[in-house]
């Protein structure tokens, strides 16, 4: 009788062991995920060349991806003033560029003299420049709630044609060179 006794205290203490090991893990909660702090990673290939890297700096986070021969061919980033995408050529330039700066989505295409050629900006409403080779605005084209607006500018950054369509009419204008109309519809 002692030794079944004895065996029924036993297994209420091994039950109970059980019962407290178990809480106790539970109260500790879910088991910590591996973490690996740093201010910078590289991943390297088999080759052990530099592929990509994720730094922090002071300006934010950003994640760089190099080709097989090691150059830059793209970046993203995360900064104070907002999220930015880099493309870069063979060369190393940078040659596309999509950003929201301050909540304002942008897209900047550039060539390979490292000229912008295009942009589109959305600030409320959608807007596209194209650019010469000289930096100067040719073209411009706005949607915005009551219609559209494409203008057509010479050497000199003025408009020479223009086009305004809204929900009660549409417009033409052709101008000269000191931006006086030649003609005009309606």
């Amino acid at each position: 009788m002692r030794t079944g006794k004895l065996a029924y205290v036993a297994a209420g203490l091994g039950v109970g062991l059980a019962v407290a090991v178990a809480l106790k893990a539970w109260a500790a909660g879910p088991s910590a995920p591996r973490t690996v702090r740093a201010e910078r990673f590289e991943l390297v290939d088999a080759a052990g060349k530099l592929r990509a890297s994720l730094r922090m700096g002071e300006d934010g986070a950003a994640l760089e991806l190099s080709d097989a021969a090691g150059k830059r061919r793209a970046m993203l980033a995360a900064g104070k003033d907002g999220p930015g995408l880099v493309l870069y050529d063979a060369a190393g330039k940078g040659r596309a560029m999509l950003a929201v700066v301050k909540d304002m989505p942008g897209l900047a295409l550039y060539d390979q003299a490292d000229r912008l050629r295009a942009h589109v900006v959305l600030d409320g409403e959608p807007h596209l420049w194209l650019q010469d080779a000289g930096g100067k605005v040719r073209a411009g084209l706005s949607a915005y709630k009551e219609g559209s607006y494409l203008a057509l500018f010479d050497g000199a950054g003025k408009v020479r044609a223009s086009l305004d369509v809204n929900k009660d009419k549409a417009a033409l204008w052709l101008r000269d060179a000191a931006g006086k109309t030649v003609w005009s519809a309606p």
